[in-house]
């Protein structure tokens, strides 16, 4: 069996990581990854494609198994199709601060 057939055969799950279901069997924990759960970085930025959807997703699931995140809890703000939850607001009557 030539490589190009065995690349065929790989399957590295969903191209898009919001609707990989087995996202966590392949995950790999990076650098990026490490440094949020160690308290270096607050903000994950980047291009399309670059992990960070699968990052919150894999923390989502999986962050109360990190003794470094034992005083961190994850709320949700948006949907993971880019929808945020806040828009929300924006269709009822004007709040006050009460």
């Amino acid at each position: 069996m030539d490589a190009l057939e065995i690349l065929k055969q790989v399957n590295i799950g969903n191209s898009v990581a919001e609707f990989d279901e087995h996202l966590e069997n392949y995950f790999v924990e990076t650098e990026t990854f490490r440094a949020v759960i160690s308290n270096k970085g607050d903000v994950i930025a980047g291009d399309k494609g670059t992990g960070k959807s699968a990052i919150y997703k894999v923390l989502k699931r999986h962050y109360r198994t990190y003794k470094e995140l034992d005083h961190v809890e994850i709320v949700d703000a948006f949907n993971m199709q880019g929808n945020p939850i806040f828009q929300r607001l924006l269709q009822g009557p004007t709040l006050s601060e009460g």
